[in-house]
């Protein structure tokens, strides 16, 4: 029996009048639940937690309240796992899932797919949960932050395509850099999906970066959007996109909404921009910097050379002037002195200073010779005196006198009888040669 004929009225003609047949309860709990089930297969509904309560077997159940209605609800293990965010009571949040209809007892109950919070307080408690785990972990450390590439040349940019942040990176990044180059990953970046999304996007650009050669890898990643409610920037929220920041090969500039809005992407990339123009700003601020630096530098150094060249002219100019008077001074001072000398220079005056000249050289000849003759008959006589000094302390002029010397076998010398044993070799030495000997008796005697 179909599901519309159990709830359209079941004729049977009978003597020309319709009679209508009563349905079962279990025919119209069946046909209840399959309207439902498949009318509202997936729902959004939002409102109010009452009753949260998880149960041993990790399921948490609730109820969502609007304050005049409510509808329990349950999420399975299987799902609540990915959901990074615990609900609690008194908070909104906003579910996705699909009516379940139990026709035994003719209930109905929302199955959750996916949660997030709603609303100030909600969205707050759920960020604060989310930032203490993270930070526990340590994925919030200054150490882990990798410092940007000095010159980047290739960026890469997740974000929506038609999106107003794409389109200011693109404008802030065409008008000050002229070399650098942007890869685009397009992305959801609100509602529901928009987490893995980016996520997904992130990791894509990864991916692409390992397969280039060096010169034209990526150098610094942007993540972000434009401004929005809390609710629109929530994806940027999301642990698992956080997590693949932190794991992302290419470091990342977290750029979402404006100044004021603080996200976890913001947290734990490796360096956060107020707006995604600030990011663009912040790839592009360099070559900027670079091209007025040089720009200035060029001008500094034509300057310079244009006042050395200015100064080195007025030294030169300076320096041939004194050189030319020096000169004239000179000429004047040596054709003065070459006169007075001229004036002096006469044929009787230059035979006079030769004839001095040759007198005092004889006298300095003569004197030359009478200190050498008495230096070294001066020299001899102290020879000789130190001749006979050494020639009365040689022991050779002792030997002269009938001394000897004795030797033991080793060669020293033999001065006592108490050096020597009975049988012992010497070697006597006289003026003129030497014996052999043997010690046959010896006497020591006394000194």
């Amino acid at each position: 029996m179909s599901g519309s004929t159990l709830f359209d009225a079941i004729l049977q003609e009978e003597g020309g009048e319709d009679v209508r047949r009563p349905m079962t309860v279990s025919e119209l709990n069946l046909e209840i639940g399959a309207r439902l089930e498949r009318d509202f297969s997936s729902v959004w509904v939002e409102g109010e937690v009452v009753g949260f309560n998880v149960a041993a077997s990790g399921h948490w159940y609730f109820s969502l309240n609007d304050g005049t209605s409510q509808i329990r609800c349950a999420c399975w293990k299987g799902t609540n796992f990915r959901i990074r965010f615990r609900p609690k009571n008194g908070i909104s949040i906003r579910v996705r899932g699909r009516i379940n209809f139990w026709r035994e007892r003719g209930e109905i109950s929302l199955s959750v797919d996916s949660l997030e919070p709603s609303g100030e307080g909600a969205l707050a408690a759920a960020f604060q949960q989310i930032y203490e785990r993270l930070d526990r972990e340590g994925l919030f450390s200054p150490e882990l932050k990798r410092p940007l590439p000095f010159f980047p040349r290739r960026i890469g940019v997740v974000t929506t395509k038609s999106g107003a942040a794409f389109h200011d990176i693109l404008t802030v990044i065409t008008r000050r850099a002229r070399s650098v180059s942007v890869v685009l990953a397009p992305a959801l970046v609100q509602g529901e999906g928009a987490a893995d999304s980016i996520r997904r996007a992130l990791v894509a650009l990864n991916d692409y970066n390992r397969g280039l050669d060096k010169a034209s890898k990526l150098d610094v990643l942007i993540v972000g959007r434009g401004g929005g409610s809390p609710e629109d920037l929530w994806a940027f929220n999301d642990e698992t996109l956080a997590r693949a920041i932190r794991a992302s090969e290419i470091p990342v500039i977290s750029a979402v909404g404006h100044e004021i809005d603080t996200t976890i992407a913001d947290h734990v990339a490796d360096r956060r921009a107020a707006t995604p123009s600030d990011a663009a700003a912040i790839v592009a601020a360099l070559e900027e910097d670079l091209i007025a630096y040089f720009e200035s530098a060029e001008e500094r150094i034509f300057n310079a050379i244009e006042n050395k060249f200015a100064t080195l002219d007025a030294a030169h100019s300076l320096a041939f002037e004194r050189l030319v008077n020096a000169s004239t001074a000179i000429c004047s001072t040596v054709t003065r002195r070459y006169l007075e000398a001229a004036g002096k220079l006469t044929i009787d005056g230059v035979r006079a200073r030769v004839e001095r000249l040759k007198a005092r050289s004889e006298m300095l000849s003569h004197r030359l010779a009478a200190g050498a003759n008495a230096t070294f008959v001066k020299n001899q006589t102290r020879f000789g005196v130190m001749t006979a000094k050494l020639d009365a302390l040689s022991p050779l002029a002792a030997l002269s006198r009938g001394y000897s010397v004795t030797l033991d076998g080793e060669g020293k010398l033999v001065t006592s009888a108490d050096s020597v044993e009975e049988g012992d070799k010497l070697k006597i030495r006289l003026k003129k040669g030497t014996l052999d000997a043997e010690v046959l008796a010896k006497d020591v005697g006394s000194e």
